[in-house]
C-alpha cells in the first residue's frame, strides 16, 4: 500500500465520522495531539511495528484532522455584519409553508460569478458589502446566491451591483436519498439564497475594475460573442468547450449525453485538460529535441512537462476555473510535481495528494459529485486498467520480429510490406483495446456512484465514450487554437472554428443515434453504502484473480453477498404484513407514499412548484422511491389537478412502471395520463359527476387494507366548481 493513500482514507473518515458520531471540537483537538504525541513517541523511541500497524499509526491524527476540518465548515464563524445575521433580526423573517419566509433586502454587491442563464431566468452569486436600513447605510459581507426572472447578459464577474431582492437562508427537503440543497451551499459559504422579480431589480453601478479578473472576462466574452456570431451548427457546443459556458445547452441534448454515458464530455475536466497537456507535452518535446545544446543541459522530457501546464493553466483561466478544471489542474500539477521528483509513476500517491490538497482546502468537497467522479474514474484506470491488460494484452507490444520459413524467402519489398501491415494491425489492435480497457476500468470505478447519485445506468457507455473522445479529442484542441488566434486572425480562428464544428456535428450524431435506442439507458435503485464497497472489493478480487487462489475465493464471496445485500430489500417488502405511510416533504403541496402488505404501493400526489422548473419528481419523490427499492407505483393517485399536486408525477410516470392512475376527471393532467398509458398503465376515474351520476369505484380492498375514495357530494360542491381544491 502506498504510504499517502491511508492518510487520505483517515482523512476521508475524519470528514465523514461527525455525519454518524457527534464529538465536541475541544475533543477533537486534544485526540489530535495525543495521536501526534504518540507518533514522536515512537519516532523518538524507534519502535517497530508492523507495517499497516505504522501505517495507522502515522495516518491517525489525519482521522481527527479532518473531523475538524469538517467541523468548521458546519458550524462556521460568522461575522457581526454577515447578512444572514440581518435576515435573522429582521422582524419580517419567520417560517412559512415549503421553507422560510423571505425578507425584502436592499442592498449592494459585487458579482463573483458569472450569471447562468436557465429556463426562464437567470443565478449568480454576489457578495454583499452594504444594506440600506432606516437609518441609512451599514457594511454587510457573506455570498448571496440569487436568481433573477430574466437574463443579465451585462453583468460580469467583478461589477458592483444594487439589488432589491427577496432574501432568505436555504432550506432542504431532507427527504431520505434527496438532495441536500442547504448542506450543499454552506459548503461554499453560501448562508442566503434569494430571488428577484425583475431585471430592472438588479443594476450594474459599475464595471469590474481592472485586473487580471477583469481581463480574463473580456476575453471571455469576446470569444463568446465572436462563436455566436459566426455562424456556425452548434455554438453552444463551442462556448461550453471553450469558455465553460454550458447555459445554452438544450436541455434535450444535455439528457443525450446523460444516457449514453458521456455527460463528461460537456464539461471542461480532466478529459479536455488531459488532452491539452499531452498535445503540448508532445509539441513542447519535438521542439525541445531540436536544439542539441538544450538536449545536453536539461532533461527535455522534465522541461516539456513543465511547458505543458503553460496552456492548461491558459485553458483553465478561459473557462474561468470552474470547480471540475480546477480539480483536473491540480491533479495534473500534483503529477507533473511528482514526476520532477522522480515520483512520477506511484501513480496512487500522486491521485493521493491531488485529493488531499483539494479536501484541506475544502473538506465539504468530499461530497460533491464531480469530486466523487473525477476520482474515482481515475482510481479505476489506476488499480483496474493494468491488471485487465494483463488479461488482454500479455505480450508486450507486438511490434515486429524477424519473420521466418516461407516468409524469408519472399522478396524485400513484399517481405516490408507484409511487416508493415502486420505491425499496423497489431498497434490498431492494441490501441483499440487499450482505449476499452481504460474506458472500462473508468466506468467500473464510477459505476456504483453513478448509480448511487443518479439511478440511471448507460448500457451503451463503452461504446460511446470509445467513439465520442477521439472525436473531442480533436475538437478541443482546434477550439483552444481557434480562440488563440481569432483575436489577432480572425479568418485563420475562423477556419479552426469552422472544422471544430464539423466535428461537433459528427459528435452529436454520434451520441443522438446512441441515445435513441430503447435499452440505452435504464434506472436502477440506489446502491447502499455496503453494496458499493462490496462492489469495489469484487472488482478489484476479480480483476486479480490470476494472481493467487484466494483471490478466486474471496471474488465469489464478494459476489454472493454482493448479490444478497442487492435483493434483501425487495424481498422484505414483498413479505410485508404491515401498511407503512410515508408523507413527503415537498414544500407547498403534498406527496405521500403508501406501502401496503405484500409491497404493493400506492403514491398519493408528487407536489410540485409554480413559476420555476424545478421538479419535485425528479429531484425528491424519485430519489426516496429509488432508495427504498421501489421500481414500481401499482396505484398512482391524483387528489386534483394543480400544479403543488401533480407537478412531479410526470418524471414519476416516465421512471417508474405505473399500474393504474386514479384521478377524480377534473381539469388538466392530459400529459401524466399520456406517459402512464406509454408505461402500458390504465387511467381509472374515482369521482366525476357526469349527468348527475357519480361513476367511480369507492371502495376497494388491496391487500388486506380497506381503500375509500372520498371526495364532496353535488350538493356540497354548490359554490366550489372552479374551485379544485
Amino acid at each position: 500500500m502506498r504510504p499517502l493513500l491511508p492518510v487520505l482514507l483517515f482523512f476521508i473518515s475524519g470528514i465523514l465520522a461527525p455525519s454518524y458520531i457527534a464529538l465536541p471540537v475541544g475533543l477533537l483537538t486534544a485526540l489530535f495531539f495525543l495521536s501526534v504525541a504518540l507518533l514522536l513517541l515512537l519516532y523518538l523511541r524507534k519502535i517497530d511495528l508492523p507495517r499497516y500497524l505504522y501505517l495507522g499509526v502515522t495516518s491517525l491524527p489525519f482521522l481527527f484532522l479532518g473531523a475538524l476540518f469538517i467541523s468548521s465548515v458546519n458550524n462556521p464563524v460568522i461575522g457581526s455584519d454577515h447578512i444572514v445575521r440581518y435576515l435573522r433580526n429582521s422582524p419580517e423573517a419567520g417560517r412559512m409553508a415549503g421553507g422560510v419566509k423571505p425578507v425584502t433586502v436592499d442592498f449592494e454587491a459585487i458579482v463573483v460569478s458569472r450569471p447562468k442563464k436557465g429556463k426562464g431566468g437567470s443565478t449568480v452569486v454576489v457578495e454583499a458589502k452594504r444594506v440600506k436600513r432606516s437609518k441609512g447605510w451599514v457594511p454587510a459581507s457573506g455570498l448571496v446566491r440569487l436568481y433573477v426572472k430574466a437574463g443579465l447578459e451585462e453583468i460580469g464577474r467583478g461589477d458592483k451591483v444594487r439589488l432589491l431582492a427577496d432574501l432568505k437562508e436555504p432550506y432542504s427537503f431532507y427527504n431520505p436519498g434527496g438532495y441536500d440543497y442547504r448542506l450543499r451551499l454552506l459548503a461554499r459559504s453560501i448562508y442566503v439564497t434569494g430571488s428577484i422579480r425583475h431585471k430592472k431589480l438588479f443594476v450594474k453601478l459599475k464595471d469590474a475594475e481592472g485586473g487580471p479578473l477583469s481581463r480574463v472576462e473580456r476575453v471571455r466574452a469576446r470569444l463568446n460573442t465572436f462563436i455566436q456570431s459566426g455562424g456556425y451548427k452548434n455554438p453552444s457546443v463551442m462556448k461550453a468547450l471553450v469558455t465553460g459556458d454550458k447555459s445554452g445547452l438544450p436541455k434535450s441534448l444535455k439528457e443525450e449525453f446523460a444516457r449514453t454515458g458521456t455527460s463528461h464530455l460537456l464539461a471542461i475536466s480532466g478529459l479536455h485538460v488531459g488532452t491539452v497537456a499531452f498535445l503540448s507535452y508532445m509539441l513542447s518535446l519535438f521542439l525541445l529535441k531540436r536544439f542539441e545544446r538544450l538536449m545536453l543541459a536539461l532533461n527535455v522530457k522534465k522541461a516539456a512537462a513543465v511547458l505543458s501546464l503553460v496552456p492548461v493553466f491558459l485553458y483553465a483561466a478561459i473557462a474561468g476555473f470552474p470547480l471540475s478544471t480546477t480539480r483536473a489542474v491540480i491533479m495534473l500539477s500534483v503529477y507533473v510535481l511528482s514526476y520532477l521528483l522522480g515520483r512520477g509513476r506511484l501513480y496512487l500517491n500522486v491521485l493521493a495528494v491531488a485529493a488531499l490538497l483539494i479536501l484541506v482546502q475544502n473538506p465539504s468537497a468530499l461530497f460533491d459529485v464531480s469530486f466523487q467522479l473525477s476520482f474515482s474514474a481515475v482510481a479505476g484506470i489506476i488499480l483496474l486498467a493494468p491488471r485487465l491488460m494483463l488479461v488482454f494484452l500479455p505480450g508486450g507490444t507486438g511490434a515486429g520480429g524477424k519473420e521466418a520459413g516461407a516468409g524469408a524467402l519472399l522478396k524485400v519489398r513484399e517481405r516490408a510490406v507484409k511487416h508493415f501491415l502486420r505491425t499496423l494491425l497489431k498497434r490498431l489492435y492494441r490501441w483499440t483495446v487499450t482505449a476499452l480497457i481504460i474506458s472500462l476500468a473508468a466506468t467500473v470505478g464510477t459505476l456504483p456512484l453513478v448509480l448511487y447519485h443518479f439511478n440511471s445506468l448507460s448500457t451503451v457507455t463503452l461504446a460511446a465514450n470509445l467513439l465520442s473522445v477521439p472525436v473531442t479529442g480533436v475538437v478541443v484542441p482546434l477550439l483552444l487554437l481557434g480562440a488563440l488566434v481569432s483575436g489577432m486572425w480572425a479568418s485563420l480562428g475562423s477556419l479552426f472554428f469552422i472544422t471544430a464544428d464539423y466535428l461537433i456535428t459528427v459528435l452529436l450524431f454520434i451520441v443522438k443515434e446512441l441515445a435513441l435506442l430503447p435499452w440505452a439507458s435504464v434506472r436502477l435503485s440506489t446502491p447502499s453504502v455496503p453494496e458499493i464497497l462490496l462492489f469495489y472489493l469484487f472488482a478489484l478480487l476479480f480483476t486479480g484473480y490470476r494472481r493467487r487462489r484466494i483471490y478466486r475465493y474471496g471474488a465469489v464471496v464478494a459476489l454472493f453477498l454482493l448479490l444478497i445485500t442487492a435483493v434483501y430489500p425487495t424481498v422484505i417488502r414483498h413479505y410485508n404484513s404491515r401498511l407503512r405511510v410515508t408523507y413527503i416533504s415537498v414544500g407547498q403541496g403534498d406527496s405521500a407514499l403508501l406501502e401496503l402488505p405484500g409491497g404493493t404501493t400506492m403514491l398519493i400526489d408528487g407536489g410540485g412548484f409554480y413559476g420555476t422548473d424545478f421538479d419535485t419528481g425528479r429531484s425528491i419523490v424519485a430519489p426516496l422511491l429509488w432508495r427504498k427499492h421501489i421500481n414500481k407505483i401499482d396505484y398512482m393517485v391524483v387528489s386534483h389537478a394543480q400544479r403543488d399536486h401533480i407537478g412531479g408525477l410526470r418524471f414519476i410516470a416516465e421512471n417508474f412502471k405505473v399500474g393504474e392512475l386514479w384521478w377524480n376527471g377534473s381539469g388538466n393532467i392530459k400529459k401524466l395520463v399520456e406517459a402512464v398509458k406509454a408505461g402500458g398503465g390504465t387511467v381509472v376515474i374515482t369521482g366525476i359527476e357526469a349527468g348527475g351520476a357519480v361513476k367511480a369505484k369507492k371502495m376497494m380492498r388491496i391487500g388486506g387494507v380497506t381503500v375509500e375514495v372520498l371526495w364532496p357530494v353535488k350538493g356540497e360542491r354548490a359554490g366550489f366548481k372552479d374551485d379544485l381544491n
